[in-house]
């Protein structure tokens, strides 16, 4: 069937099986972009796999058939939209951190500035508990923070 054939291919492009890890993105600012870029490769894929399995799955419902349901390809939707919040605020943190250095000391404002990281740290507890943040990644933005 043409969907376990979809299913087949998530699975060459699943992230895991690039072994990189948020650990090591964290360390490592170049492995993160590599990381970054893998990941919008593989949802750009995974987006098209997902709207072929939509589409199969509404032909199995007009021709009267069972639905087949992929439960591997719905966990791993599941996991790239968990991924997506988290690089989102890692990016996020990373891009306004950096902008502090551009400010003048002149116009430097301490107050706006921590209400800012206190603002991340607030994003960091929001974040779903299906989400297991690492505690590097956590001592990182912690560490930005002080």
């Amino acid at each position: 069937m043409l969907l376990l054939t979809l299913y087949k291919q998530s699975e060459e492009w699943h992230p895991v099986h690039a072994s990189l890890t948020i650990e090591d993105s964290v360390l490592y600012p170049l492995f993160w972009n590599l990381l970054l870029m893998m990941f919008h490769l593989f949802q750009n894929h995974f987006d098209g796999l997902w709207r072929k399995l939509q589409t199969y799955q509404s032909g199995e419902e007009l021709f009267g058939m069972a639905t087949t349901d992929y439960p591997e390809l719905a966990q791993i939707r599941k996991e790239l939209n968990l991924l997506q919040k988290l690089y989102k605020l890692y990016n996020d943190v990373i891009d306004r951190v950096s902008s502090y250095y551009d400010i003048p000391w002149g116009e430097v404002n301490i107050e706006e500035i921590n209400n800012e990281l206190m603002e991340f740290q607030n994003r960091c507890r929001k974040l779903p508990k299906g989400l297991k943040v690492s505690y590097s990644a956590r001592k990182r933005v912690k560490t930005m923070s002080t």
